[in-house]
This record gives C-alpha cells, structure tokens and sequence, in this order.
C-alpha cells in the first residue's frame, strides 16, 4: 500500500429477491444470516458467528432456532455474560420462563453489573409470580438507571400488584414525566391516582393517555367513572 503502488477499489452492492406487497423486512437481515451461516460451514467452532446467527433469527421471530444458536455459542465460550443474557431473552420470548430465569440468573453470576440481564430477570420473575423478586432486580435496575421509563413502569406495575400505591404513584410519575407519550402509562397513573383519592389528577392522567391513544378503552372508561364521581361530589 506505499503510494507509488497502483490501487484501485471494487465495491459491490447485494440486495436480496423480494416479492412485492405486505409488510418488508429489512434485506440485510436476510444477507446477514447467509454470511453468518456460510461463515460456520468454514468455522464451525465460531463463537461470534454462532452468536450473530443467533442474533438474527431472534430480530427476525425464530426464537427457536436464536436459541439454539445461543447454545451453540455457549460450547465454545461457556462463561460469556452476554451469550447467557441473550439465551435468556430468546427463552423469555419464547416462554420458557424457568430455563430464561436459570440463564439470567447465571448471567448475573458471571457480572453481577449487568443491568439488561438484571431487568430480563425482573421480568421473568413478574411472570411466574415472584412479585418480591421481580421487585428487588427492578429496583436495582431503576436505581442505576432511574431515567428508564419502562424500568420505572415495570418497577411501578409490580408495586401496583401488591398494592403498594405510594410507590407505584412514585414510579408512574416518573415514567410519564420521562415518556409523555406512552398512553399505558398515563392510564395507570390515572388507575393509581384515583385509588389514592386524587381525582382530578386522575381525570388529567386518563385524559392524557386518550390524547396518545383515542382508542385506549381501559382509559376511557375509568375516565368515565371519575367524571362521575367528581359530578356526585358538587
């Protein structure tokens, strides 16, 4: 590559056959899996191909074949965090909630600071009932990153479930002052507020989850049931 060398660059863009109509999905992802796939038939023992394969059946919906690649990529880096993370999110996807919380769980073990595995498990073990555990891997969660509005949600929703209400106030109100236009949100600080006797603020928070979502119904009919309570009161 010295200066005086003749140069010259050849670049080629593929692009994949796609039938026309209906929703598209990136043809990347289809070029990238073949890459990922013909790379393995060279090197079997792969961990990154393994493990990008895996990726991308999981992006692309085949959960079970994204966890299979994930496994694969286990035999060959057996204590890799973020293989195990990913194998449990391919699980919890896939509904296989205890083999997600084993993975998870493990995953926490090799890097107790990795955050994303941490509100993984909080939401495998919300699933299965575990409302205290799920809670305590939240918590940890908000308290590292409390500007996450879904992490504040969640953490809110399990508080909610065990009827927690200060709390889960404190945590709706945060996500919606994070993430104004989330109308589930808004619905549920509503749905807490006006369990708390706040009414109007209830009205406004239902009143803002339908300006996000007109057809949000759960909103629409406890709004109707507070205006109804406020109109008993004058």
């Amino acid at each position: 590559n010295r200066s005086e060398d003749e140069m010259g660059h050849v670049w080629l863009q593929v692009l994949p056959k796609q039938a026309g109509g209906g929703a598209r999905e990136d043809p990347r992802l289809a070029l990238q899996e073949a890459v990922m796939r013909r790379r393995l038939e060279k090197y079997p023992a792969d961990f990154l191909a393994h493990y990008n394969l895996g990726a991308l059946l999981q992006l692309r919906g085949k959960f079970n074949e994204a966890i299979s690649c994930y496994q694969d990529a286990l035999r060959t880096e057996p204590e890799n965090a973020t293989a195990h993370n990913s194998l449990g999110a391919a699980l919890l996807m896939d509904d296989r909630i205890p083999e997600a919380i084993t993975q998870l769980r493990e995953t926490l073990r090799l890097d107790p600071s990795y955050l994303n595995a941490r509100y993984n498990l909080a939401r495998a073990l919300a699933a299965t009932g575990d409302l205290s555990g799920a809670e305590a891997e939240f918590a940890a969660f908000v308290s590292a990153r409390p500007e996450d509005a879904q992490a504040q949600a969640g953490l809110g929703t399990i508080y909610f479930r065990e009827r927690k209400f200060t709390e889960a106030l404190a945590c709706f109100r945060a996500a919606a002052r994070l993430d104004a236009g989330d109308a589930d949100v808004e619905a549920n600080l509503g749905t807490v507020l006006a369990i708390t006797g706040d009414l109007p603020a209830a009205a406004k928070a239902f009143e803002q989850a339908l300006r996000v979502n007109p057809e949000h119904e759960a909103a629409r009919a406890n709004l109707a049931r507070v205006r109804a309570q406020l109109a008993a009161r004058q």
